[in-house]
């Protein structure tokens, strides 16, 4: 291996004082200000620091705004420069009145010309021909080409590989290369496989004295290559141990399980792996006909893509490496997930199938997974791709069964995440299962599925322990603070009052004396797992439940009402994802009336719909037409009075014609399933309402309905006697 750290010792020592000279040579290299334009603009630079100094800011920002005007990226930021102290005093003036703006404005072009000054081929192209002069034309160029980082690097990998390449440019080429360490990596890794063996020998050299992991499995894959002599693989091995922390046992670590862990790391976004921030967009390297490159894309995707990468590698190296396909199918839905409205992923061909096309075609063990892996990690978008997957390929026994492994039930665990789409569309796809045997979590189904009935409604509160006029003052506190109020002295009946009525949205344990035992009954209680509690205690065991339970919100004992009520809306705030917007608070109410009542339809004897008999009826009551017709929908499939006299009162009340035609229709099922079981007083409104003068097709509803209900005829001859004379 070549060794140039004595050579580098020596430049720098002998060029130390070029240091501060250099950079406003570069500057002024890069380009000169045309004549009086260029002097125009530098006094007008001049004139804003001046005003600066003197804190004159309006003056300084005139100045400052006729630089943004006139001056490109480049030139401005030759000034920042040339000029010394600039950066100095426009710190300076961030801190006066009325510049800020201007200040940042001028910033963000000092970066942008330094970033179109860095990327520059012309001026790396240059630079590197000035790696064979003198010693100050190399320090000169080669503090530019390591502030140029990976924008250099295929020209210096070129220049490396090129046979014409003199000993003195390639020996001061390998000293380059480590360049800004963190950047360097992906670029040398890619052009590891280039079969110029010179090349591989000094890139392997920079590598392994880069000393980052990530270029570990790409340097193992080296070394399985036939045509290396030995001084070359000896230099990857040291390399590769090196990258290792001198650790030789990397040498017996499957590459597969190398690759894996670098495709992990870039999923969770290691900052060791991050791409450049300074830069718009971020570069992934490529090998192609011998040269290595690299494509810009939006930074957001990066660590997606090369999670894919490393994980597709892992695969290659490996099979049966199973982890991999669970890995590459989650960083795909989040590279869809992440990439910015507006912006295009240039490294995807039109023809590619999505994500989600992906996940079915791998199936339910894989796509269990990716639901696991996203639980975990609080990834609501990547949770939802999963739950879509199974839905669509998955039968009832993998929707429900264990992951590999026995370790969890993801499509259960999903019905207590707090992410209320997560939570509604897992219970939407266990309840349409319609599994014939009862399961561990079933009974979750249906208080998830009452939740998304009530979504858009007004929050309800489960208000425990509170007495006498401490209760009568929270309940009003409550009330005006747009809650309806669920109380009661105990646990235990506050849970059966919950589970009666639907669900809660937060829970108050007022009572400090029972509040331990109060959190673990409602811990215990399906669908409550990740329910907001808002405790009113204090204490060192309470203060570390709460922080291990992430969705308690204490407060002190001796607060009042106003105090416990005002915790609600952070309790609320700790629910994961955005709340649901209008329309998808109606779509899922929707959805969930149309399940449960599929699930009456079919007669399912794991999910008991009578659970939802109360959620439905007061849904009869939501100001939102669809939801009250859906609602009566469901309800028409199950059996009992209340769930047929609830539907007649809607549809005999002033409700709109759509809304009265949808509860006639539903009160005709359930008379056709279940009989007659009105009162008389409501089978009277049926026939009144046929014998009005209503609209036309609320009466033809109503008189389908009247059928069905099959009236005695002391009901029935009056609407004749009544009619319109037509004989």
């Amino acid at each position: 291996m070549l060794r140039h750290t004595r050579f580098l010792a020596v430049v720098r020592a002998a060029l130390t004082v070029l240091a501060v000279f250099t950079c406003s040579a570069h500057a002024q290299e890069a380009e000169t200000a045309p004549g009086e334009a260029g002097k125009k603009l530098r006094s007008n630079w001049d004139d804003m620091l001046h005003f600066i100094r003197l804190a004159k800011p309006q003056i300084a920002r005139t100045y400052g705004d006729a630089v943004l005007a006139e001056g490109t990226p480049r030139q401005i930021y030759k000034l920042s420069v040339e000029v010394k102290r600039s950066h100095v005093v426009l710190t300076r003036g961030m801190g006066l009145k009325g510049l800020k703006e201007t200040i940042v404005a001028i910033r963000k072009k000092i970066n942008e010309g330094w970033m179109e000054f860095r990327s520059d081929a012309g001026e790396i192209k240059r630079m590197i021909g000035k790696l064979g002069g003198n010693l100050r034309a190399f320090e000169r160029a080669r503090i530019y080409l390591i502030q140029s980082g990976e924008f250099a690097q295929p020209q210096l990998l070129q220049t490396l590989a090129d046979p014409s390449t003199s000993a003195l440019v390639v020996e001061r080429i390998a000293s380059i290369l480590p360049g800004p360490q963190k950047g360097a990596v992906r670029g040398l890794a890619e052009a590891l496989q280039s079969k110029n063996l010179r090349l591989l020998q000094h890139v392997a050299g920079a590598l392994g004295d880069i000393q980052y992991g990530h270029a570990m499995p790409h340097l193992k894959e080296v070394l399985a290559r036939k045509d290396l002599t030995d001084s070359v693989r000896k230099v990857v091995t040291a390399a590769l141990i090196s990258c290792n922390g001198g650790d030789k046992s990397v040498l017996q670590t499957p590459l597969a399980k190398l690759y894996y862990d670098v495709a992990v790391g870039y999923y969770y976004r290691a900052e060791s792996l991050l791409p450049d921030s300074r830069n718009e967009m971020a570069n992934v390297w490529h090998f192609r006909n011998g040269i290595a490159g690299y494509k810009p894309v939006p930074p957001e995707i990066f660590c997606d893509i090369y999670a894919m990468r490393m994980a597709r590698k892992a695969l290659q190296a490996d099979p049966k490496f199973s982890p991999a396909v669970s890995l590459w199918l989650a960083a795909y839905l989040r590279r869809e997930i992440d990439l910015p409205e507006g912006k295009t992923d240039p490294l995807l061909p039109e023809e590619q199938g999505t994500a989600g096309d992906y996940v079915r075609a791998a199936g339910a063990k894989y796509a269990q997974q990716v639901l696991h892996r996203a639980l975990r990690d609080g990834h609501s978008g990547v949770a939802i791709g999963a739950v879509k997957a199974l839905r669509d390929v998955a039968g009832t026994k993998n929707l429900v069964q264990l992951i590999e492994g026995g370790e969890a039930q993801p499509l259960v665990s999903a019905m207590i995440y707090p992410d209320r789409r997560v939570r509604f569309l897992a219970a939407e796809v266990l309840a349409l299962a319609m599994p014939a045997e009862q399961y561990s979590g079933h009974r979750v189904v249906l208080p998830v599925l009452n939740d998304a009935l009530r979504a858009g409604t007004a929050p309800r509160a489960l208000l425990i322990g509170a007495t006498g006029k401490t209760l009568n003052a929270l309940k009003d506190a409550l009330r005006a603070a747009k809650y309806d109020v669920i109380a009661a002295a105990d646990t235990v009946g506050a849970l059966k009052a919950a589970r009666i009525a639907g669900g809660v949205d937060v829970a108050m344990l007022v009572d400090p004396k029972r509040a331990g035992t109060g959190i673990e009954l409602i811990r215990e209680e399906p669908g409550m797992a990740t329910l907001p509690i808002i405790v009113t205690a204090a204490g060192r065991a309470f203060t570390e439940l709460a922080k291990a339970d992430g969705k308690i919100v204490l407060v002190p004992p001796t607060a009042g009402p106003s105090a416990v009520v005002a915790a609600a809306p952070k309790a609320s705030a700790m629910a994961l994802g955005k709340p649901l917007t209008a329309e998808e608070a109606s779509d899922w109410a929707v959805r969930a009336a149309k399940t449960i009542r599929l699930l009456g339809l079919t007669g399912n004897a794991v999910y008991r719909i009578e659970r939802s008999e109360k959620t439905l009826m007061d849904a009869l009551k939501d100001p939102r037409s669809e939801v009250r017709i859906a609602a009566a929908s469901a309800l028409a499939v199950m059996p009992g009075e209340k769930p047929q006299q609830a539907i007649a009162a809607l549809a005999n009340s002033d409700a709109g014609p759509q809304v009265r035609i949808g509860t006639y229709t539903s009160l005709a099922e359930s008379a056709r399933r279940f009989g007659n079981q009105l009162t008389k007083d409501q089978s009277q409104g049926v026939v009144d309402v046929v014998n009005s003068k209503s609209d036309k097709s609320v009466r033809h509803a109503a008189a389908q309905a009247l059928g069905a209900l099959d009236l005695p005829s002391d009901l029935i001859k009056p609407l004749i006697r009544d009619a319109a004379n037509i004989d």
